[in-house]
């Protein structure tokens, strides 16, 4: 006879099949497989005191916490005791509502009050598939540490197999005895880009008896046969005003009643504030409200008629100050923080953000243009930079502008931005000019490498690697008694100037100049003695460039280790993870590169990273990788039409990024043989090829694989004999190359 423990494996795997599937391999409940509650021989089948007592687990809702200052919902929690009290079967109740309006306090409020009335309440976070497991797995845990005796559950937790142990919750949910259960799933229907198994993970379809209560929270109604309860807005005002004393922590404001009650009622009434509740764990600053536009567009154009340069000022620093560099505390602050930078800009257009620049107010401004460009959003600051540098020169003069390491710093951001916009030529000609000013400036010339490396960037962004490699070996021969300089830009220069040779070999010379430079700049370490992640990798690089490959996989492995530290929450880490991603690639470690990939999608990781559409999209884009390298073509052709509909429903303008999936998916569609369907994607590739000119790099590196890929497709529809597909692909190409890349290429 299986083990207890045997037998919950060998169900749970009967899960993935059909429940007919399932009748025929004598694999379904009941046919001698057997949940973890049971021992090898002896079945609970009698409902009797004694064993009813191990279903009654603590409540553990450690995830959320109920608000201190909870006010009103009194209608919304009777309705769902009314609801949940029609009968002895499972119901599900669903709280529909705007996010932010209330819908998960509720949930915790219904909880509080009735807990009495279950066995055991469960909160499962539904805003992806692995939370959805996580939180059934940490219920796996409740049980087994409430019922240590209880055979099979220690076996299955040791396997830490996040899945299985999962689909052995949700058989004990299903148990016949253990029907005083109450499941709250919050978030459910919010789920990130790459998440196309979420729908299969419906507890509602998944638990197989007919007992229970879940309580779902969502933005938008659910299935028809559930009970639907839609939260709105408070119609009470005094609700409203008690809600916002409470949470402001000011009572007093109260006795103004004529000014402050008005100002609520109107306000409120029109859906003009909205409160900002922050969060738990206390990352996303105090709790504060949020202004309508067309109130703050009239505070700021009709309320306060004469500008008070003195409060812009102050508010650049404020904000300034604020910008997070890294930490846990990034993705939630620089969130809240992105329209107070999105406003800056505005005022430094509209020349009201002060009446010239100090040091300290340029340094401001350079903290606000790089929150910009960490966001990937390099086309937002570009004005910017040119102006404010302009302006530096007019007013301090042409050499000084590169004495002092404000202002030279700013020199470098714009090169950097101009040159991520693909603006080469105009990169190329800054870069010349910085050159030219260091030239005569004393003990300049460790600053001169610094920009000779960025035009090395430069040229090889824009295809001139041999260009590129000549100006570094000239670059590190000329300064080489310097050191190496002073400013941390210099080590991230290093990872772009070998990322380009990951596919193809680096030259002999070029290979002997990083080798030189590493020697010399010596280990670079961080606070706790270890050598730097940046370093680190760059040696990894050298070793693979060398064939040495023992050696680069041991040192792989020590970059993983200072990865996998790295708190989820982290901005650093969410740095680290493409370069990690890259030397995988690499190596052809197809284990590591699924390890990564699914790393990538637990813990905050897959939540925090929705606030930034460059990170959720080099996620989900290497999830498509992944499932094209283990052939997974069904997968990957899913994964991209479901990143192309989140990049459509996306507010932000996000061209290169749809261009990436479309060329992905009509290499998807070749490798299947889908000649027609290759070509449709492709062609609205090459439609985007206008839109991406100036806004990513390696633009003629696109330009070129999409049309060797277009022209790969004629050559199929020419086998097939379709003259006519092949005539249509051919006209693309040369329409193609002749304006977008030009006829060198």
């Amino acid at each position: 006879m299986f083990s207890s423990l045997a037998k919950l494996v060998a169900w749970q795997d009967a899960q993935r099949l059909t429940p007919h599937e399932r009748a025929n391999t004598g694999m379904e409940p009941g046919n001698d497989i057997i949940a973890p509650v049971y021992s090898a021989d002896t079945r609970l089948d009698i409902a009797t005191e004694e064993n009813r007592g191990v279903y009654k687990l603590k409540s553990r809702l450690s995830d959320v916490e109920l608000v201190p200052f909870y006010t009103g919902r009194c209608d919304e929690n009777a309705q769902i005791q009314q609801l949940f009290q029609q009968g002895r079967s499972r119901i599900t109740v669903v709280l529909s509502g705007l996010g932010g309006i209330g819908k998960t306090q509720i949930a915790l409020k219904y909880a509080a009050v009735h807990e009495s009335e279950y066995d055991a309440i469960y909160w499962v976070n539904y805003r992806s598939i692995d939370t959805v497991k996580q939180s059934l797995f940490a219920v796996a845990e409740r049980i087994h540490h409430q019922n240590p005796f209880l055979p099979g559950w220690k076996e299955v937790l040791e396997l830490q197999d996040i899945k299985k142990t999962s689909l052995a919750v949700i058989d004990w949910l299903s148990q016949t005895h253990n029907d005083r259960w109450l499941v709250i799933c919050d978030g459910y229907g919010q789920g990130p880009i790459d998440d196309s198994s979420l729908e299969n993970w419906n507890l509602h379809e998944m638990i197989r008896t007919n007992h229970g209560h879940i309580l779902i929270t969502s933005r938008w109604p659910q299935s028809d046969g559930f009970h639907h309860i839609s939260v709105e807005k408070f119609t009470d005002m005094s609700l409203g005003v008690d809600l916002l004393l409470e949470c402001s922590k000011k009572p007093t404001l109260r006795d103004d009643k004529l000014e402050f009650g008005d100002a609520v009622r109107i306000l409120y009434e029109h859906a003009m504030i909205e409160l900002h509740g922050g969060v738990t764990d206390n990352r996303s600053g105090s709790i504060g409200f949020r202004i309508h536009n067309c109130v703050h567009s009239w505070t700021i154009h009709v309320l306060n008629k004469n500008w008070d340069y003195g409060i812009s000022s102050l508010a650049l620093g404020c904000i300034a100050s604020t910008v997070p560099h890294d930490g846990t505390s990034y993705w939630h602050i620089s969130q809240r923080l992105l329209a107070h930078a999105n406003r800056v800009i505005d005022l430094f257009h509209q020349e009201k953000l002060t009446k010239g620049y100090t040091v300290g107010q340029v340094e401001q401004i350079q903290t606000i243009i790089n929150f910009f460009l960490t966001l990937g959003r390099p086309g937002t600051v570009r004005e910017m930079c040119i102006s404010l540098y302009e302006q530096l020169e007019e007013s301090i003069g042409d050499i000084n502008t590169y004495r002092h390491p404000t202002t030279l710093m700013l020199a470098w951001d714009m090169i950097q931005t101009l040159s991520s916009l693909g603006n080469y030529d105009q990169a190329e000609i800054w870069c010349n000019r910085a050159l030219s000013r260091l030239s005569d400036i004393p003990n300049g010339r460790r600053l001169k490498r610094l920009f000779i490396y960025l035009m090395a960037r430069n040229n090889m962004s824009r295809g001139q690697t041999e260009k590129g490699t000549q100006l570094l070996i000239a670059g590190l021969d000329e300064c080489q008694d310097e050191g190496i300089s002073a400013f941390p830009s210099e080590e991230y220069l290093m990872p772009a100037i070998w990322v380009p040779y990951l596919f193809k070999e680096m030259p002999t010379d070029l290979q002997t100049w990083l080798g030189n430079y590493m020697n010399q700049q010596g280990t670079v370490t961080m606070d706790n003695h270890q050598p730097s992640f940046k370093y680190l990798c760059t040696q990894i690089y050298l070793f693979l460039s060398r064939h040495d490959n023992g050696t680069a996989k041991a040192l792989l492995a020590e970059a993983r280790e200072i990865f996998d530290r790295v708190d989820s929450a982290d901005y650093a880490k969410a740095c680290m993870f493409p370069t990690l991603m890259a030397l995988y690639i690499k190596l052809e470690d197809q284990r590591e590169i699924q390890s990564l990939c699914e790393a990538a999608f637990t813990g905050d990781w897959e939540t925090l990273w929705q606030s930034d559409s460059e990170h959720s999209f080099l996620m989900a884009f290497t999830r498509i990788y992944a499932h094209v390298t283990c052939c997974q073509f069904d997968k990957a052709v899913i994964a991209c039409q479901k990143t192309l509909d989140k990049l459509k429903e996306s507010q932000v303008p996000c061209p290169v990024l749809r261009f990436d999936v479309l060329f992905m998916l009509g290499s998807v569609f070749i490798a299947q043989g889908r000649v027609f369907d290759a070509e449709e994607h492709l062609t609205a590739a090459i439609d985007l090829t206008a839109a991406i000119i100036g806004q990513a790099e390696n633009t003629s590196y696109r330009f070129k694989r999409l049309t060797d890929m277009m022209d790969y497709v004629r050559e199929c529809y020419e086998q097939q004999g379709n003259q006519a597909g092949a005539q249509r692909c051919l006209k693309l190409v040369q329409g193609c190359r002749s304006e977008r890349l030009g006829t060198d290429t």
